[in-house]
């Protein structure tokens, strides 16, 4: 992936952060009775999950270390060589095995636990990828 469309996928993660931040601040009732709010919500929770392994991959590399095998190994990682701190990894490491589930097992989330996520793990998400983007000396502009 060159530099350009690492960019452009960051850009795109900025609006998808949005995005979740709205859909977190809805009810939890009407979170659980419109399909249409939590799928959103799955779909965009997915989305991120896969820009930020594709930026921890980077870092990964640009640090020396091996290529994980998985998501989880990248975030796991991503802790051992100091790049993020544990309560970091352990809410990146949340999301891979949400996104893991969803993926592998053709099985309904249990929308109380993704509502809970959302609400709790979205900042960790935010952290983690101004983290990464430092480590890229791809910081954000202000």
């Amino acid at each position: 992936m060159t530099d350009y469309e690492l960019l452009q996928r960051l850009a795109y993660l900025q609006k998808t952060l949005k995005k979740l931040k709205e859909l977190g601040a809805s009810a939890f009732d009407e979170f659980n009775s419109d399909f249409r709010v939590s799928d959103a919500a799955l779909y965009n929770l997915e989305v991120a999950t896969e820009t930020v392994v594709d930026l921890a991959n980077r870092v990964i590399t640009k640090r020396g270390g091996s290529h994980p095998r998985n998501r989880t190994e990248t975030f796991r990682t991503l802790g051992t060589l100091g790049v993020i701190d544990k309560p970091v990894e352990m809410g990146l490491l949340k999301l891979a095995l949400l996104r893991n589930t969803r993926a592998n097992s053709y099985v309904d989330v249990n929308l109380q636990e993704l509502y809970i996520l959302l609400r709790n793990e979205l900042p960790i998400i935010s952290k983690a990828v101004k983290i990464l983007r430092k480590e890229l000396g791809m910081e954000e502009k202000r």
